[in-house]
């Protein structure tokens, strides 16, 4: 965006840049608040759920609980293949839901039935929307990353046209005290 010897600024493209930028950070903030992690419901050993968003994650309320023994199915009666997953954690309201499983593929909304069985009879599990932890932290980074870079361009289109305002004002003062 250099201006060679003689040549005007170009605000139209400093502005594009803003707007441009203002849009990316609008979307990746859109898309953090969407991967929020929410609340699990909790459904004892098994029950109907129904799911909103595209990902289903099973948790249970002791670490170790084993995955093949929870049958997720659809509306319908097919079943949806979950994949096992270990080491994370959340606590909601002082209770601590470990994740045991996720749906492989993205589960569209809709109603599912969740059957769990587990050798141990403590053992509760609960439904509910869960992202990855390093997917969170990534996409947090990138909202911040981006709104750091409006934020920088908004001072430079800022500075860019500050010397337009500043001629345009001083040229109006002058015109009124002359007159």
């Amino acid at each position: 965006m250099s201006n060679g010897p003689g040549r005007p600024p170009r605000y139209g493209e400093a502005v594009a840049l803003l707007v441009a930028a203002l849009v990316v950070t609008g979307l990746l903030l859109s898309h953090l608040v969407s991967i929020v992690p929410g609340a699990p419901v909790e459904i004892g050993t098994g029950a109907t759920v129904r799911v909103d968003h595209a990902a289903l994650t099973i948790f249970s309320s002791r670490p170790g609980a084993a995955a093949d023994g929870c049958l997720v199915t659809d509306g319908e009666g097919r079943p949806i293949e979950l994949a096992p997953r270990t080491g994370e954690r959340i606590e909601v309201a002082g209770r601590s839901w470990f994740v045991l499983a996720r749906s492989a593929r993205p589960a569209p909304a809709g109603e599912y039935v969740v059957n769990c069985a587990d050798s141990l009879v403590s053992t509760s599990y609960a439904v509910g929307r869960y992202e990855s932890v390093l997917g969170f932290v990534l996409v947090l980074f990138a909202v911040v990353a981006a709104a750091g870079i409006t934020l920088i361009l908004a001072v430079w289109c800022a500075g860019r046209v500050r010397p337009v305002t500043l001629r345009l004002r001083n040229h109006l003062f002058r015109t009124i005290s002359d007159s």
